[in-house]
C-alpha cells in the first residue's frame, strides 16, 4: 500500500517522514515541493492550470515574488494580509484515489476562515477557524486522473497531487498521502461545472467557478470527484474530443457518472432537446450500465435571464430540463433537477441580487460563491433522490457563503506600467538568423510564450488570428478563462481557442475594426503588422 508523509515543522523527529522546509520548491526530479511564482515561470508543466492548483497571479504581478514562504517550529506558512494561495505538490505512483491527511497549526494568533483546495482548485473545506495553539487535522479523498487541458487536443498524464491552503497565518505542519480504493464520481459537462482557474490575490466573488469544483466540500472522505467537464462541450463533443475516452479508461464498476449538458447543445439544431440531445443521453446511460457504473442525469444550471418586456424570468433551458426528466423516467435513471432548484433561487433573489452569485457581467457562469451554492443544491438533490451508495457520504448542511453587496473587479495598481518579462527558457531555433524579428522571437521563446522544443521556428509560416491572440494572452499573463459567452457568430464554444477569445474580449484586446458583422474570422492569417 502506497503511503508517504511530509513534515513541515521542525519539532518532530519522525524519521519515516520527508522533512520539508520553506525553501523546498517543486522540481520534476525531486517529486515534491511548494509551487510559487519562482518555479512556475521556469517549468512549463507548472503553467498548465489543469495539471496544477489552477491558481495564477494577476497579470500585473508577473515577475513579482508574491509568495514568500516562512517557517517556524509549528510549520510552513505565508505572512501576508492578502489572500494568497500556499500550494504544495507531490508525485504519486499512478492515477487513482488517495486519502490526503493534512495538519494545520493555528500558531500564536489562530486562523480565521481556513480554505483548503485540492487538485484543480477543488474546494474540500471552507470557513474553518482554528484557535491559537490548536492543531486541526482532517482527511480528504482526492482523485488523480489524466485530463485534456483547455486549448489542448491531446491527453496529458497527471501524476501529482496538489493541495492549496488559504488562510492568514495558517501553518502546514504535516501531510500524509495514502492510496485508497474508494468510490469515484466522474463528471461530464460544460463550462457551468468545469474546473476554472482563479487569479490571486484571491477574490472569490470575482473568480469564475464551476459547481463541480465546490461539490467536494459537501462530501466526506471515502469518495472522490474526477471532473472532466469543459467549456463549450455538448453531449456530442464530449465524446469525439476525447474526454469520454479518458473517463472510460479509469471508471470502474460501482462508480458514478454524472452528466450535465444543454447550454451548448441548444445552439446546434441536430442536438435539439428531444432529438440528438436526448438520444446522446440515452447512449451514455446504456454504456455506463453495461460497465456496472451508476449513471445520473443532471438538468442544466439555470441562467440569470429575465424578460425586458414584463420583468418575468426567461427560462432558456426549459426544453432541455424537461428532456432530461423524460429520459430519466423512460430509462429509470436518477435525475437531479439542478435546473429547477437553481431557477427557484434566482427567481426568489431577483435579477439584481442573483447577479452577485455570477461572475461580473455574466448571466451564465457563476463565481465561487455561486458555484458553492449550486454544489450544495446538487448535494441536496442526491439526498432527495436517495442515491444509496453516494448519499451516505454527503455531509450536513454547510454555512452559506454570501458574496458582498458590491462586487469589485480587480484592476492593476495605480502607476502600473507593465509586468516584468521572464527569460527562463533556452532558445534552440537554427532558422531565424536572417529574420528581422529575431530578437522578438528569442525573447518570447525565452519567456515561454512560444514553445521552443523544436529547432525550427519556420518564420515564413502564417499563423491565424486565434493563434496570435493566444500568444498575446500568454505574453501578458492574463488568467485564461474556461468559458465562452457566444461573442461572435463564427466562434463556437467547443473550439480550443474559445476561452482565449473570451479572455481577449474581456480585456479589450480585440480591435472593433476586425469584427465587422459580429464575426472574428479566427482562422484568418495575420500579417506581420
Amino acid at each position: 500500500m502506497y503511503q508517504v508523509s511530509y513534515l513541515f515543522s521542525n519539532n518532530n523527529g519522525n524519521k519515516d517522514s520527508i522533512a520539508v522546509t520553506e525553501a523546498e520548491l517543486y522540481r520534476e526530479d525531486k517529486g515534491y515541493g511548494f509551487v510559487t511564482e519562482n518555479n512556475r515561470m521556469r517549468q512549463e508543466l507548472l503553467q498548465i492550470a489543469e495539471l496544477n492548483s489552477s491558481f495564477e497571479p494577476q497579470y500585473w504581478y508577473r515577475g513579482v515574488e508574491l509568495t514568500t514562504i516562512r517557517s517556524d517550529e509549528k510549520g510552513c506558512y505565508m505572512d501576508s494580509s492578502q489572500l494568497l494561495p500556499l500550494s504544495f505538490k507531490c508525485r504519486v505512483p499512478g492515477r487513482g484515489n488517495y486519502n490526503l491527511t493534512i495538519g494545520i497549526d493555528g500558531g500564536t494568533t489562530g486562523v480565521q476562515n481556513l480554505m483548503i483546495f485540492t487538485q484543480r482548485r477543488r474546494l474540500v473545506l471552507r470557513g474553518r477557524n482554528i484557535k491559537p495553539f490548536q492543531v486541526f487535522r482532517d482527511t480528504f479523498t482526492v482523485n488523480v486522473c489524466d485530463i485534456i487541458p483547455r486549448g489542448k487536443t491531446k491527453v496529458y498524464e497527471d501524476t501529482t497531487l496538489d493541495v492549496t491552503i488559504i488562510g492568514t497565518h495558517a501553518r502546514i505542519t504535516c501531510l500524509k498521502v495514502e492510496a485508497a480504493e474508494t468510490l469515484t464520481v466522474y463528471i461530464a459537462g460544460d463550462s457551468t461545472l468545469t474546473d476554472q482557474s482563479a487569479a490571486y490575490p484571491y477574490i472569490p466573488e470575482a473568480s469564475y467557478c464551476g459547481w463541480a469544483q465546490m461539490f467536494p466540500a459537501y462530501l466526506r472522505s471515502g469518495v472522490a470527484v474526477s471532473n472532466h467537464a469543459h467549456s463549450g462541450l455538448t453531449t456530442e463533443s464530449f465524446r469525439w474530443e476525447g474526454h469520454y475516452e479518458v473517463v472510460l479508461k479509469y471508471i470502474k464498476p460501482g462508480d458514478y457518472f454524472f452528466i450535465q449538458f444543454g447550454h451548448n447543445d441548444q445552439k446546434l439544431p441536430h442536438l435539439n432537446a428531444y432529438g440528438g440531445y436526448s438520444d446522446n443521453l440515452r447512449t451514455y446511460v446504456h454504456e455506463m450500465r453495461e460497465r456496472g457504473v451508476y449513471p445520473v442525469i443532471i438538468t442544466p444550471l439555470a441562467r440569470n435571464t429575465w424578460k425586458g418586456s414584463d420583468g418575468t424570468y426567461n427560462d432558456l433551458l426549459k426544453d432541455f430540463s424537461e428532456a432530461c426528466k423524460k429520459v430519466g423516467n423512460e430509462l429509470c435513471v436518477p435525475v437531479l433537477d439542478l435546473h429547477g432548484k437553481s431557477m427557484e433561487f434566482i427567481k426568489e433573489a431577483g435579477l439584481e441580487d442573483a447577479k452577485r452569485y455570477f461572475f461580473p457581467n455574466d448571466y451564465t457562469h457563476s463565481n465561487d460563491q455561486g458555484a458553492y451554492l449550486m454544489g450544495g443544491l446538487v448535494a441536496e438533490c442526491i439526498r432527495e433522490e436517495h442515491l444509496t451508495e453516494l448519499e451516505k457520504f454527503i455531509s450536513g448542511p454547510a454555512a452559506a457563503w454570501i458574496p458582498p453587496e458590491v462586487i469589485e473587479v480587480p484592476v492593476p495598481p495605480s502607476g502600473f506600467k507593465g509586468a516584468a518579462f521572464s527569460t527562463a527558457f533556452e532558445v534552440k531555433f537554427i532558422d531565424i538568423e536572417n529574420c528581422p524579428q529575431k530578437e522578438v522571437i528569442c525573447r518570447l521563446t525565452a519567456g515561454g510564450v512560444i514553445r521552443g522544443e523544436d529547432i525550427y521556428f519556420r518564420p515564413e509560416d502564417k499563423i491565424t488570428r486565434a493563434e496570435a491572440l493566444s500568444y498575446v494572452i500568454k505574453a501578458v499573463s492574463f488568467v485564461q478563462t474556461n468559458v465562452y459567452n457566444d461573442r461572435y457568430t463564427d466562434v463556437i464554444g467547443h473550439e480550443w481557442y474559445a476561452g482565449i477569445v473570451e479572455c481577449a474580449y474581456e480585456n479589450d484586446l480585440i480591435d472593433s475594426a476586425l469584427i465587422a458583422g459580429g464575426r472574428l474570422h479566427p482562422d484568418s492569417p495575420v500579417t506581420w503588422e
